[in-house]
Protein backbone atom coordinates (compact mmCIF):
# COMPACT_ATOMS: atom_id res chain seq x y z
CA UNK A 1 0.00 0.00 0.00
CA UNK A 2 1.18 3.49 -0.82
CA UNK A 3 1.77 5.97 2.00
CA UNK A 4 -1.04 8.51 2.25
CA UNK A 5 -0.21 12.17 2.63
CA UNK A 6 -2.34 14.59 4.64
CA UNK A 7 -3.38 16.18 1.35
CA UNK A 8 -4.49 12.82 -0.10
CA UNK A 9 -6.88 12.34 2.82
CA UNK A 10 -8.27 15.89 2.69
CA UNK A 11 -8.81 15.92 -1.08
CA UNK A 12 -10.45 12.47 -1.18
CA UNK A 13 -12.72 13.35 1.74
CA UNK A 14 -13.75 16.62 0.13
CA UNK A 15 -14.23 14.93 -3.25
CA UNK A 16 -16.80 12.65 -1.62
CA UNK A 17 -18.48 15.59 0.11
CA UNK A 18 -17.71 14.32 3.60
CA UNK A 19 -16.95 16.48 6.61
CA UNK A 20 -14.10 15.68 8.98
CA UNK A 21 -16.75 14.67 11.50
CA UNK A 22 -18.34 12.18 9.07
CA UNK A 23 -14.99 10.59 8.22
CA UNK A 24 -14.11 10.42 11.91
CA UNK A 25 -17.36 8.59 12.65
CA UNK A 26 -16.74 6.12 9.84
CA UNK A 27 -13.34 5.09 11.20
CA UNK A 28 -13.98 5.51 14.92
CA UNK A 29 -11.72 8.45 15.77
CA UNK A 30 -12.29 12.07 16.80
CA UNK A 31 -12.81 15.01 14.44
CA UNK A 32 -9.75 16.60 16.06
CA UNK A 33 -7.57 13.66 15.05
CA UNK A 34 -8.76 13.90 11.43
CA UNK A 35 -7.90 17.60 11.53
CA UNK A 36 -4.39 16.85 12.84
CA UNK A 37 -3.84 14.21 10.16
CA UNK A 38 -5.02 16.51 7.37
CA UNK A 39 -2.78 19.35 8.58
CA UNK A 40 0.15 16.99 8.94
CA UNK A 41 0.67 17.80 12.60
CA UNK A 42 0.22 14.11 13.46
CA UNK A 43 1.36 11.13 11.42
CA UNK A 44 -1.32 8.83 10.04
CA UNK A 45 -0.68 5.35 11.51
CA UNK A 46 -0.44 2.49 9.03
CA UNK A 47 -3.52 0.72 10.43
CA UNK A 48 -5.51 3.94 10.06
CA UNK A 49 -4.50 4.30 6.41
CA UNK A 50 -6.32 1.03 5.73
CA UNK A 51 -9.39 2.21 7.65
CA UNK A 52 -9.40 5.55 5.80
CA UNK A 53 -9.20 3.98 2.35
CA UNK A 54 -11.93 1.51 3.29
CA UNK A 55 -14.17 4.24 4.74
CA UNK A 56 -13.74 6.35 1.61
CA UNK A 57 -14.21 3.37 -0.70
CA UNK A 58 -11.07 4.00 -2.71
CA UNK A 59 -7.52 2.77 -2.83
CA UNK A 60 -4.50 4.84 -1.87
CA UNK A 61 -3.56 4.88 -5.56
CA UNK A 62 -6.90 6.48 -6.49
CA UNK A 63 -6.55 8.98 -3.66
CA UNK A 64 -3.12 9.95 -4.97
CA UNK A 65 -4.55 10.36 -8.48
CA UNK A 66 -7.21 12.73 -7.10
CA UNK A 67 -4.45 14.79 -5.48
CA UNK A 68 -2.52 14.86 -8.75
CA UNK A 69 -5.62 15.96 -10.69
CA UNK A 70 -6.33 18.67 -8.12
CA UNK A 71 -2.82 20.06 -8.62
CA UNK A 72 -3.17 19.96 -12.40
CA UNK A 73 -6.51 21.79 -12.24
CA UNK A 74 -4.96 24.50 -10.08
CA UNK A 75 -2.36 25.33 -12.74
Amino acid sequence: MMKLTPEDVRIARQFLGLTQHELAQRIGVTDTLICHWERGSKKIPKDMETKITSALGMSAEIMKELTKLRHEMAL
